[in-house]
Order: structure tokens, then C-alpha cells, then sequence
């Protein structure tokens, strides 16, 4: 058990986490940061901003950063359609490329 630190970094800014949080361990840590990316962007959504943190930083109590997970990352892949072209039978010839959004 360990008390993991989940500071958001935008730019070359950090705001502190002060408080942190009681996990069983570093990999639990990492879970915790990526459900509260996804809340960050439900969050932002919801009130239609178009501004998130760029990453969380996760420190240990000694203030040593453990990892960096950027926002981004959790955000899924997907296939996206594409119509190309039309050819002579009217139906859209598609491609699919995959996007990370």
C-alpha cells in the first residue's frame, strides 16, 4: 500500500495534487488515472469545454514521478469509412482507415 499523487500537467504547467490518494499498488494507481481521464473528459464534454489537462503525472510520497499518462492515451482507436470514389454502379467504394481520436 502506497499513497500515489495524481498531478494534472497542461503545457509546461503542473497544478498539485496535495492530497492523494491510498492505493494497494502502482498498477492500481495507473487504473485510478486513466478512469479519472476518461471523467476529465466526460467532464469537458458536458460542459462544453475544449480545454483538458495534457497528462496526468502519478508521484509517490517522496514526490518522485512514477508515470505520465497523457490524456490522450485513453481515448479508443476506430475505424473511420471513407467514400473515395463512386464508380459506374453508384455505390461508394470505401476505405477504412484507423484514427486516433
Amino acid at each position: 500500500m502506497g499513497r500515489f499523487y495524481f498531478h494534472l500537467r497542461q503545457g509546461d504547467q503542473l497544478l498539485a495534487d496535495d492530497e492523494g490518494v491510498d492505493l494497494p499498488d502502482f498498477a492500481t494507481a495507473q487504473r485510478e488515472a486513466r478512469d479519472a481521464a476518461w471523467e476529465l473528459f466526460a467532464e469537458a464534454i458536458q460542459s462544453d469545454k475544449t480545454m483538458v489537462p495534457g497528462a496526468f503525472v502519478i508521484a509517490d510520497e517522496a514526490g518522485l514521478a512514477l508515470d505520465i499518462i497523457p490524456l490522450a492515451a485513453v481515448l479508443p482507436e476506430r475505424s473511420l469509412s471513407v467514400a473515395v470514389a463512386r464508380p459506374a454502379s453508384g455505390r461508394p467504394i470505401r476505405r477504412t482507415k484507423t484514427l486516433r481520436q
